[in-house]
């Protein structure tokens, strides 16, 4: 069986690069609520894209994300149950 579940629509677009989506900055002890996830590691998504030569910030902004969430892997943000 085949699952074809899809998240649901972030509002990205062209005309709408930076949609708000609900997102938590780091707290000490701060647990994630549920639905949202720990960036931890993903926070090197961006040195690595521009270790390749790819600006992150529009690739991040496009995922529907603020680039600035990426400053710290304690930050969280919305994960698909």
């Amino acid at each position: 069986m085949i699952n074809q579940s899809v998240a649901p629509a972030t509002g990205v677009s062209r005309n709408n690069p930076s949609p708000t989506l609900p997102t938590a900055m780091a707290g000490s002890g701060r647990t994630p609520p549920p639905g949202c996830a720990q960036l931890g590691v993903v926070t090197e998504i961006a040195p690595t894209l521009r270790g390749f030569g790819i600006d992150p910030d529009p690739v991040i902004r496009e995922a529907g994300l603020n680039p600035h969430l990426f400053d710290d892997g304690a930050n969280v943000i919305p994960m698909p149950l």
